[in-house]
């Protein structure tokens, strides 16, 4: 057997030239048996960054936010366009002072109904851009300094007022039962899709807050199922035609505004009206709450939504 021994340079090891003894650690043990074992973590609350957000929600505006203050007009393009954009300059007339600078500039939109009873709820402003006046003594002259549509004549200018900044939102199921329904899709015309803003029949007047995740569902809809016998496309001489029918089935839902066909009309076409029960089709949260309107931002949809679903929560 070859020994080995354990050299240092210069002589013995330093560590065994030590006259003392090494400490040791007795490490406790803990016998286990199978079993279920609970341990809590604390909850890590979703928060979404405004600078996340800004991207999809846009500039929402009501008329009421704007109601009191002294507006100006768009005249006309610096050089008679009657449509500019952004970067470009304009004429406008009794424009307020403003101690910023600066001027939103904005049109009414379109009056937002409750989709049960018809009750005006709210009148939106298109939010067009931002302008700074330009220095001209005989003209009220402007620029467009953001443009976000085309501004024409006649649209309006309010001053801009310096707004406190967005607040991180915090999404979270309310603690109380909410009941509303979509009442705009805003620039989406078939129904709106996952991270589109729109529009519920409910605000602070209803209990609801910013932040609120509230479920979207569809609500029970009529489909009319067609059954008729379809002739083949002759793809032979006469003779060797084929003169069975082809049964073709056709199936469509019928929009809200549509008339059902009753059962006398279909009786005789081969067709019937089977109802669909109503099913959850997204998700949407609250991102700016008035006094009976609020905007939210669709956070995930199984299908498009339309005007006329519900908008809620069941606290039962």
């Amino acid at each position: 057997m070859i020994g080995c021994s354990l050299l240092w340079h210069g002589g013995m090891s330093p560590a065994l030239a030590q006259d003392s003894v090494a400490e040791s650690v007795i490490l406790p043990v803990e016998k286990r048996s199978p079993e279920v074992r609970i341990s809590e973590h604390a909850q890590t609350v979703l928060t979404i960054s405004p600078d996340v957000i800004a991207p999809f929600t846009g500039h929402p505006l009501l008329m009421e936010e704007l109601d009191g203050r002294q507006t100006g007009r768009v005249l006309v393009g610096l050089n008679g366009e009657i449509m500019f954009g952004q970067f470009s300059e304009f004429i406008a007339e009794d424009v307020p002072f403003s101690e910023s600078g600066s001027y939103v500039l904005f049109r009414p939109d379109r009056e937002i109904t409750d989709p049960l009873t018809g009750e005006p709820l709210a009148l939106t402003a298109q939010f067009l851009g931002l302008a700074r006046p330009t220095h001209t003594d005989e003209l009220e002259t402007f620029v467009v300094t953001q443009g976000e549509r085309e501004i024409g004549i006649g649209d309006r200018l309010v001053a801009w007022e310096a707004q406190s900044p967005l607040q991180a939102i915090e999404p979270a199921v309310p603690s109380v039962s909410v009941d509303a329904y979509v009442a705009s899709t805003l620039s989406a015309v078939s129904g709106a899709g996952s991270y589109s803003v729109v529009i519920i029949s409910g605000g602070e007047n209803i209990g609801i807050h910013t932040g609120d995740l509230l479920t979207v569902r569809s609500p029970e809809r009529q489909l009319l199922l067609t059954e008729r016998d379809h002739l083949p496309i002759r793809t032979t001489s006469a003779c060797n035609a084929s003169t069975s029918a082809l049964l073709n089935s056709s199936a469509r839902i019928i929009d809200c505004a549509e008339r059902i066909p009753s059962q006398r009309e279909l009786a005789g076409r081969s067709s019937e009206i089977i109802p669909l029960p109503p099913t959850d089709s997204g998700e949407v949260v609250v991102f700016r709450v008035f006094d009976r309107v609020s905007f939210a931002l669709i956070r995930k949809a199984s299908r498009a939504i339309a005007v006329g679903d519900w908008v809620g929560h069941d606290d039962s």
